[in-house]
């Protein structure tokens, strides 16, 4: 018996899955159509779907492909190098590979590619090039994850709720687990989930060990002064990613409700669902949105992917759903965005930890910012001490809007120059974060060290030293000073203070310093933009009337 939803995941497990609204409609018609000539589908028909589904793709990619392909042919002789074609596979996300081994098998398919007599590809080998590199990755990225939920017992559910992101969540905890046990201690599960967006301050210690003793069934005892729960192994991370998901949404029910039936009062031809389009002014209903351009980015990607999902239309779970990832997108996309900016300030990955506990101490209300005035007690608990008139100069020159606030960027930038004005060096930094450390939140004696690695650092980790590997250039793209423009291409000197200043005051001016309904109709901008769907109008949040 046919079963649509279960035929979509068999071939997105041939890496045939619909990225964008076009593609999942493509993928749709191409599937009923199969269906409908052929009945009930055995083998032989399963594979004629999949070779519809791909012609299919191929037709939604061709405009996205066009584009890329011109950007990449500067010589415009409608052929393209080996390079040009990696430019052309990371202008569409494909690239760079993810492990060595996706690498060697994108070369392998860019070997058996038609080349010229002057090593050059055309259009259709492009084309080839494109739809089966993405095969390639899409195939390997979900049987990695089935893998790894085989592996720690998992189910079906697990799947889909950590569908896209649990190889990264992996690796990324695989690599904290610097003494091979398969655990971590709660101060590294609280970084960890802090960086991928499951919590806004990792200092929520309290709420973490509650969790993890329950998960565990320990006791807690109301005398107690801590609650000491061991170790977490990657299983029992997994379940407090979804008890922390199940938590934010439990606490947006009531406000996403109201805006949803306020958008079923407008929209009487949706009967119970929200088309997925729309998802954009109902984020800002509910002030999610981008502060940066690179967040605004990434949630209009995030906005494609829902849309290709499904049909289309958002029953009230699902909504509830998108608007908790959405949050968490953005999140992630803080985290990362700093931790770009503090090691490319040759800040150290435990260096950025104790920076984080030093500013999330003070961030007492967890709005991600602390006043100039707490700016002077996180420093001295970081064992840095100036004179009151030279951290005014440092302050006034970070806080150049005079909001008289700081997010972490911000108190990045002020100990990187506190620290050069009092001439710490790298050596004399390592020696001050060890003398401080009982300046850092207490931790349970069976804690390890503080983690040395985040989610930016493990994607930029490349096992590999040719500079001309996509891998090298990933590593650079990731942790190099190019990821906020902070360098030149070629790699060149640590930016100065000044210029880092300026160019994270211009990223914040470029999205989060306009209007709340500008950011909006920008973000909503770019996604009916890449979807090929044409504004009605200016755009309006739910809830509010013109």
């Amino acid at each position: 018996v046919f079963d649509e939803e279960f035929t979509l995941e068999a071939l997105a497990d041939f890496g045939l899955k619909a990225h964008t609204g076009p593609e999942r409609v493509a993928i749709d018609k191409a599937v009923r159509s199969v269906e409908q000539s052929q009945g009930q589908i055995d083998f032989n028909g399963f594979c004629t779907m999949i070779e519809e589904a791909r012609g299919a793709l191929r037709i939604a990619l061709t405009d996205r492909l066009l584009k890329a392909f011109s950007n990449a042919d500067v010589d415009d002789n409608g052929t393209l190098t080996r390079p040009q074609l990696w430019q052309v596979l990371t202008h569409l996300g494909m690239a760079p590979p993810r492990d060595m081994e996706e690498q060697s098998k994108i070369e392998a398919i860019m070997d058996g590619l038609a080349w010229d007599r002057d090593h050059q590809v055309h259009l259709q080998d492009t084309e080839t090039l494109v739809i089966e590199a993405r095969e390639v990755r899409d195939s390997r990225l979900r049987k990695k994850e089935r893998d790894i939920l085989s592996q720690y017992g998992s189910t079906q559910t697990n799947f889909h709720e950590f569908n896209g992101h649990l190889a990264d969540m992996h690796e990324v905890f695989r690599q904290m687990d610097d003494d091979g046990m398969r655990a971590l201690a709660i101060p590294e599960v609280m970084h960890l989930l802090a960086d991928f967006g499951c919590v806004r301050n990792a200092m929520d210690r309290e709420k973490i060990e509650q969790i993890v003793a329950k998960i565990k069934g320990i006791t807690v005892s109301p005398e107690a002064g801590g609650i000491d729960v061991g170790p977490i192994d990657f299983a029992t991370f997994l379940i407090v990613v979804e008890h922390l998901r199940a938590s934010d949404r439990d606490e947006r029910h009531e406000q996403v409700t109201k805006l949803f039936q306020q958008y079923q009062h407008k929209a009487e031809d949706c009967v119970g669902t929200m088309d997925a389009l729309d998802l954009a002014p109902f984020l800002m209903g509910l002030d999610i949105l981008p502060r940066t351009v690179k967040q605004q980015e990434g949630l209009a990607r995030f906005l494609e992917e829902t849309a290709a999902s499904g049909n289309g239309q958002l029953t009230l779970r699902e909504v509830e759903h998108a608007v908790q990832k959405a949050s968490e997108r953005l999140l992630r996309s803080q985290r990362d965005m700093e931790a770009r900016l503090a090691f490319d300030l040759k800040y150290s990955r435990a260096k950025v930890c104790q920076l984080r506990a030093a500013f999330e101490s003070h961030d007492t209300d967890c709005t991600g910012t602390i006043s100039t005035n707490d700016v002077s007690a996180a420093l001295k608990t970081l064992g840095i001490k100036l004179p009151p008139a030279n951290l005014r100069m440092i302050l006034d020159n970070v806080d150049i809007d005079h909001s008289g606030s700081m997010d972490f960027c911000d108190f990045v930038l002020v100990m990187r120059q506190a620290e050069d004005e009092l001439g710490i060096d790298e050596a004399q930094a390592a020696t001050v974060e060890t003398t401080t450390a009982a300046g850092s939140p207490p931790q349970n004696s069976n804690s390890k060290s503080q983690p040395k690695r985040g989610p930016s650092a493990v994607k930029g980790k490349a096992k590999t030293n040719d500079p001309s590997s996509p891998l090298m250039g990933k590593r650079k793209s990731i942790v190099g000073a190019q990821a906020l423009g902070l360098a030149s291409a070629s790699g060149g000197s640590p930016p100065s203070f000044r210029h880092s200043v300026r160019v994270v005051a211009k990223e914040r001016q470029a999205a989060g310093g306009a209007s709340r309904r500008l950011q909006g109709e920008a973000l909503s901008a770019i996604m009916h933009g890449s979807l090929g769907v044409v504004g009605t109008g200016e755009l309006q949040p739910f809830g509010e009337t013109a």
